[in-house]
């Protein structure tokens, strides 16, 4: 759906402990803030015994959602949203001067 002003950030994550939701695995383990998302799934997975997924297939986590990478899988239009009848992308989130970003498809599915 339309997720109106989701942040949209870099690579890189603020860090991680186990005060935040789905961490408690962490223990007094923490997780530096400032490396990619990648690796920090990767020292969580290590500590925490199991594999991890940080993101979800849109690049997001989180409450409130808010996105890092990989929005490649989240590009094409889904026939659920409104934007998809008119055969365009979802809005992912709204830019700083207020304007919407959306997928690669504009209207009638055109790139």
């Amino acid at each position: 759906g339309d997720l109106g002003t989701a942040n949209i950030y870099g690579p890189f994550e603020a860090g991680f402990s186990s005060s935040q939701p789905g961490m408690s695995c962490l223990g007094s383990s923490t997780v530096d803030g400032g490396i990619d998302t990648a690796t920090a799934e990767l020292i969580i997975s290590y500590l925490c015994g199991s594999t991890i997924k940080l993101l979800d297939t849109c690049g997001d986590h989180a409450k409130p959602v808010h996105f890092h990478e990989y929005l490649t899988n989240c590009l094409t239009y889904q026939t659920t949203t409104p934007a998809a009848t008119a055969g365009m992308s979802s809005r992912l989130g709204t830019a700083a001067d207020g304007r919407g970003i959306y997928g690669k498809y504009g209207p009638g599915g055109v790139l």
